[in-house]
């Protein structure tokens, strides 16, 4: 019987490149790299050169830039073919070429039952010649059209980065499902002995009261793989960066059985999540997200002494409130590299964990710890069991 790879791999003379992946787990890495790049982006690029496929994006919108290399040896088949001398100039325009996401995605919709892949790069028409063959030898043809516009590559190095932490998913999955899903901003403050992660201030009306509360998780050093913080002469780096991209690159790291790394410097520097994986499909994913300074209010209301000591830890109930009901105290914004902004407008909830977990509440502008126990009586016209008030 003929092995799919041996069915379709001449090329016509207008085919530029021309890559096979017929390893299942290869296959499933390529795939879920796209998938969650589209969940980020609408378009990436394709960077061909004569050892390897990079692809990379930008998203001004979510302060981010991404970035995936795949070296010619994760492919079964990379070829880059050499043009007449005329078509020179097509071969350096198309040496990078973009697609939309959401085309490309519909290559990748069912993962599991793509057994063999093949990729064409051809320049009349230009297009992306997707073929896909399935287990049960059903073969599927993509024209992919080339779209005019270019990404741009956002260039910043792990170098450049004094602090780094890492751990296994898992580790990070269950820290930051303390906070709601559709949190924009997380914000976190990093000494030599641990790390402590918040969510913003949300404002709720009660009783004619204003009601201040937030979700604050603390970690100690040693629950990481790797903790190194060089804060130089300071006691502590404070700094504030977009949630969504660290959840998405959490959810690939774990796909891909990786570790994960988060390297950063300063406020106002990049910071990078780095996903590193083992075995036979080596793979080195970079998201690079901009950092926000915290303002002196916000590094006021962010007491860490609350969260080490015993008398203020509790377990919270889930919160059952709508989420429309929340008033944001303003809007902030995250720059990406000193561009473009984005408003944070997400939500908190509570969630019960077995990490170090806090809640300040506070009336109108003044901020104390309060120690809220959960005898499971209701407090009249204040609130129950240490949940958001009604």
């Amino acid at each position: 019987m003929t092995s799919p790879s041996t069915k379709t791999t001449s090329k016509n003379e207008s085919t530029l490149a021309l890559l096979e992946l017929s390893n299942g787990a290869a296959i499933k890495s390529l795939g879920r790299v796209i998938q969650c790049f589209s969940k980020l982006t609408e378009f990436i690029s394709l960077r061909l050169k004569q050892d390897s496929l990079t692809v990379h994006s930008l998203s001004t919108g979510k302060s981010i830039g991404m970035e995936c290399t795949f070296m010619s040896s994760f492919f079964q088949s990379f070829q880059i073919f050499s043009l007449s001398s005329s078509s020179s100039s097509r071969l350096q325009d198309i040496e990078v070429i973009t697609v939309s996401t959401r085309n490309l995605l519909l290559v990748f919709r069912t993962l599991s039952s793509i057994q063999w892949l093949q990729f064409h790069l051809r320049v009349h028409p230009s297009s992306l010649l997707v073929v896909a063959v399935s287990q049960a030898k059903l073969r599927k043809s993509y024209m992919i059209p080339l779209e005019q516009n270019l990404v741009s590559r956002v260039v910043y190095s792990i170098a450049t980065c004094s602090c780094r932490l890492s751990a296994r998913p898992k580790i990070f999955q269950d820290l930051f499902q303390n906070f709601e899903t559709k949190l924009e901003e997380l914000k976190l403050i990093a000494d030599k002995k641990r790390m402590y992660f918040y969510s913003s201030d949300r404002t709720r009306l009660v009783t004619r009261k204003s009601i201040r509360f937030r979700t604050a998780v603390a970690v100690d050093a040693t629950e990481f793989d790797e903790y190194w913080i060089n804060s130089r002469n300071e006691a502590s780096i404070s700094l504030a960066f977009p949630f969504p991209v660290l959840r998405h690159a959490l959810e690939l790291a774990e796909q891909l059985n990786a570790s994960f790394y988060i390297h950063f410097d300063r406020a106002g520097s990049p910071m990078i999540l780095a996903i590193r994986t083992r075995g036979e499909c080596l793979l080195d994913v970079d998201f690079i997200l901009s950092t926000r300074k915290l303002s002196q209010e916000e590094q006021r209301h962010m007491d860490t002494s609350s969260l080490t000591d015993k008398e203020y830890l509790t377990t919270t109930t889930p919160n059952k409130d709508s989420n429309h009901d929340y008033v944001p105290l303003g809007d902030e914004s995250i720059h990406l590299f000193s561009s473009n902004s984005y408003s944070v407008g997400g939500f908190d909830s509570f969630s019960r964990t077995n990490l170090t977990t806090a809640v300040t509440l506070a009336h109108g502008q003044q901020q104390a710890p309060l120690n809220i126990q959960l005898t499971g009586q209701e407090e009249e016209e204040e609130y129950v069991e240490g949940t958001p008030p009604r």
